[in-house]
C-alpha cells in the first residue's frame, strides 16, 4: 500500500471498453513531476546507467537550488546577501549555496536523494540506515569541512573575507521526503556530534 510509485509513472487505469480513468487527481499532478523522474529511473536501470541518471539529477536539483536562491535574492551587494554558487578548491568543492550577509555565512548543502523503496514500503532499517547516512551524516561531515577549509584559507567563497565572519550557519536543503519530526530532530542532534565546534558556527 506504501508502494506508489506505480501510480507516480502510469496515473490511468484502462477500462474493459478501452477508455482511460484517472486514478486520483494527485496521481496525475505526480505524473508530471516524481513520475518523470521515475520513468526516466527506469530507462537508466534497463540501460545499466543507474549511478549516471542519478548523479546528473543530483546535479540538476543542486543547480535550481542556486537559481531560486539567486532569483530570490536579485543582485547584491558585497555583504548584503550576495548569492554564490559552489566553488572549487584542490579537487573539492564548497556548500552548493553561500549567501554572504557580512557579518553572517549562511552555507547550504543540498540533499537530493530520495527515500529508498525499501524504506517506504518495507520499512527496512539497514535500507533506513544507509539513507540517513547518506543524507544526513555525509552532508554534515562535507559542510563541517567546508567550514574548516574555509577558516584555514583552504577554499574560498568570492569577495568574503572569513576573518570577519561572526556566524557561520549551516543549512540542509532536502527533496522533501524528510520530515522535521522528533525522530529526526533526534537523530541530527546525534548526527552532529563532534561537527560545527569551530569558532562563530551556530546549530544546523
Amino acid at each position: 500500500a506504501w508502494e506508489t510509485t506505480p501510480f507516480m509513472t502510469k496515473p490511468l487505469l484502462r477500462l474493459p471498453d478501452g477508455s482511460l480513468c484517472p486514478t486520483s487527481p494527485r496521481a496525475l499532478q505526480s505524473f508530471m513531476t516524481d513520475g518523470i523522474y521515475y520513468r526516466f529511473l527506469d530507462i537508466a536501470a534497463q540501460e545499466g546507467k543507474r549511478d549516471h541518471y542519478t548523479g546528473f539529477v543530483g546535479w540538476l536539483v543542486e543547480r535550481y537550488v542556486v537559481e531560486v536562491f539567486s532569483e530570490t535574492f536579485g543582485p547584491r551587494d558585497i555583504g548584503g546577501g550576495r548569492v554564490t554558487g559552489d566553488q572549487e578548491y584542490s579537487g573539492k568543492k564548497t556548500s552548493d549555496v553561500a549567501v554572504d550577509y557580512g557579518d553572517d555565512l549562511v552555507l547550504v548543502e543540498v540533499v537530493s536523494t530520495r527515500l529508498p523503496l525499501g524504506v517506504r514500503a518495507e520499512a527496512d532499517e539497514g535500507d533506513l540506515n544507509k539513507y540517513l547516512t547518506r543524507t544526513i551524516d555525509d552532508k554534515l561531515e562535507q559542510v563541517d569541512r567546508v567550514i574548516t577549509d574555509l577558516h584555514d584559507k583552504r577554499a574560498r567563497i568570492p569577495d568574503v573575507d572569513i576573518t570577519t565572519v561572526k556566524r557561520i550557519w549551516p543549512v540542509l536543503v532536502t527533496q522533501g521526503d524528510l520530515l522535521p519530526a522528533g525522530p529526526l530532530l533526534a537523530y541530527v542532534d546525534k548526527a552532529t556530534k563532534g561537527f560545527f565546534e569551530q569558532p562563530g558556527v551556530q546549530p544546523l
